[in-house]
């Protein structure tokens, strides 16, 4: 049997010493540097638009509209979270249907086309619709490569996957921030890179294979993606709901504190009496490349962190932590390198939250056994218990014994919203 297709003997329950990436096939190797490949350019679909758009916003709406930026601001983000949330359930859902291999190249290609058209943009309402049709794309390629990446990976070797699958999302800002860097004032250029996932559908569809979890729930008939028997089946339909609101908390805290860096240190060197092309520029260095490293640690410790603290109580002292740094960064410096010392601190501690929380919400989903449901369509569906659909678990600490129904666009794309 061909190592891409022998999920079973990849998947199977490993010994109990050694380290976890001795239990990793070559295959599962692949499936981690795909997926993580589409999730960087997720990152930078995402970011260079936060990089970008104070220049863009200037020449849009032309000089002395200062309040306008800001408000346009925020109005393009909401509009990129709302879009992601609509694509990761809708490309989740037919991920589920259809299979992970077409979905993730169509999402790619969504966000790659969408993003470079963002180059022609001459008005307000020509960036609203790209950005909400790029994060079409971002939304449900996070959804899917996700999945992918859990149901591929052993039970050992989960929590680490996923931190670096996440961490890898640090690429893509260091991406935007050093095309910002390099475009200055002429943003459009920027949006061109775009174009270069596009030749990831090349590497996605030659080299995955769907997994064999989602194979077996097709042959066993079981529905796939079913929203209504996930929600209001008495057994895991609660369990549901928190699990979404658990993961509505975590990517609440990164959205709502992590992407102000930027502006907190803009803000911070016009009041030290910079220029302010000079402020946009080192508050772009500031965000993407200094507050990212932090980022980028934060999401790989979450492994560690999860199995030092447990998943409970890694998602309970981090949230702690954002309480502590956010006014501290908000208020304490005074000097430019002040903040360059606290952003690292200030990235690091809402981005573990985002991963703990959606590995401590993908509990509270699991697949069916004996019935027609939708199964293993996500991230949490392949960190079964034991005699879930009959395939073997390593790991008995996993406080929720239900088995449930789970669709990869509930764990990664109803947290956006």
């Amino acid at each position: 049997m061909p190592e891409a297709l022998d999920y079973q003997s990849a998947n199977a329950a490993p010994p109990a010493e050694g380290k976890w990436y001795r239990q990793v096939s070559s295959y599962q190797w692949l499936v981690l540097a795909i997926a993580s490949a589409g999730w960087v350019f997720d990152a930078f679909e995402g970011q260079v638009f936060n990089i970008t758009r104070d220049d863009m916003l200037r020449q849009l709406l032309g000089p002395g509209h200062a309040a306008q930026q800001k408000f346009w601001g925020d109005i393009f983000l909401a509009i990129f979270l709302l879009g992601g949330t609509v694509g990761g359930i809708g490309f989740g859902n037919l991920a589920d249907k259809v299979g992970r291999k077409p979905i993730m190249a169509v999402t790619i290609l969504f966000y790659s086309v969408f993003s470079a058209l963002t180059y022609f943009a001459t008005s307000l309402w020509h960036v609203a619709a790209l950005r909400f049709l790029v994060a079409l794309g971002v939304g449900g390629e996070w959804a899917v490569a996700a999945s992918l990446v859990a149901e591929v990976f052993p039970e050992t070797a989960r929590a680490r996957a996923g931190g670096i699958f996440h961490a890898t999302s640090v690429a893509g800002t260091w991406l935007a921030a050093l095309s910002g860097l390099a475009v200055g004032t002429h943003w459009r250029y920027a949006y061109l890179i775009s174009i270069v996932p596009a030749l990831l559908l090349v590497w996605v569809r030659s080299s995955i294979q769907e997994p064999q979890r989602w194979k077996a729930a097709g042959l066993e008939r079981h529905r796939m993606g079913s929203f209504r028997e996930l929600f209001f089946d008495a057994r895991w339909g609660p369990r549901a709901v928190v699990g979404l609101l658990l993961a509505a908390v975590g990517l609440g805290t990164f959205w709502g504190v992590v992407v102000a860096g930027q502006d907190l240190t803009r803000e911070l060197l016009l009041r030290l009496g910079w220029s302010q092309a000079n402020a946009i520029e080192q508050s772009k260095f500031a965000y993407g490349i200094v507050q990212a490293t932090g980022l980028g640690f934060g999401l790989v410790s979450m492994g560690p962190l999860s199995e030092w603290l447990g998943r409970k109580g890694a998602f309970l002292i981090l949230h702690v932590g954002v309480i502590f740094i956010l006014p501290i960064v908000c208020y304490a410096p005074h000097a430019y390198w002040q903040m360059l010392l606290l952003l690292p601190i200030y990235g690091f501690s809402p981005a573990a939250c985002m991963r703990v929380m959606q590995f401590t919400s993908q509990n509270y989903f699991r697949i069916t056994s004996g019935r027609p449901a939708p199964a293993s369509a996500s991230t949490a569906a392949a960190s079964s218990p034991p005699q879930c659909s009959g395939f073997p678990a390593t790991s008995n600490r996993d406080p929720v014994s239900t088995c449930a129904p789970q669709s990869s666009s509930l764990v990664c794309s109803t947290s956006w919203a």
